[in-house]
């Protein structure tokens, strides 16, 4: 998983990656989230990390990776190793201020077949939907998420395809669109 890790800091390139089935965990999630917090291209579109029993544990390392902290100066995986060579400091992220980390573009997250993924985790995907306004479809298929919030996912990623559809009709000059997260999912812990 390192070296998967890797190559999301160092490939310019990649938009797809399948790593369904591979009893990943939540320890593997967090080896991800190094890489994908380092992820400087934000080209990375398509994550599929189905059937590897990740708890919520894991999805908050990814959200984390995904959606940089509030004043994104720190990070909380501070004992990450540093995969870019152009001086990031052991434990700091590529984003910030002054740093080349785009937004996310991620547009498909499946975390589906993980059983350890209760209302917890899918409330951070509820709120991660809103905040990466190209993401149109999460699979939360055979997890331990509620119907209710499967349903929040799903109207949020819909929202998110209506916005992106009305964003090619109307141009860019469409001006922002605030996204449907629920104020009580708004700030999870």
């Amino acid at each position: 998983l390192k070296q998967v890790a890797y190559y999301f800091a160092t490939n310019e390139t990649l938009t797809h990656i399948n790593l369904a089935s591979n009893r990943i965990g939540d320890a593997g999630c967090r080896i991800l989230a190094r890489g994908l917090t380092q992820e400087s291209t934000g080209k990375l579109r398509v994550f599929d990390l189905s059937s590897n029993d990740i708890s919520d544990a894991g999805v908050q390392f990814l959200f984390q990776a995904i959606i940089p902290p509030n004043g994104a100066g720190g990070h909380h995986l501070d004992d990450s190793e540093s995969f870019h060579s152009d001086g990031l400091k052991r434990g700091q992220a590529s984003y910030g201020p002054n740093s080349k980390r785009h937004h996310s573009k991620l547009e498909v997250l499946s975390v589906s077949g993980s059983h350890r993924i209760s209302d917890e985790g899918g409330k951070l995907l509820v709120q991660l939907a809103g905040e990466v306004e190209t993401l149109t479809m999460v699979d939360v298929g055979k997890t331990r998420v509620s119907g209710r919030v499967e349903r929040m996912i799903s109207k949020q990623t819909r929202f998110n395809r209506h916005r992106l559809m009305s964003v090619k009709e109307l141009g860019a000059d469409a001006g922002p669109i605030e996204p449907i997260v629920p104020d009580a999912f708004a700030a999870v812990q």
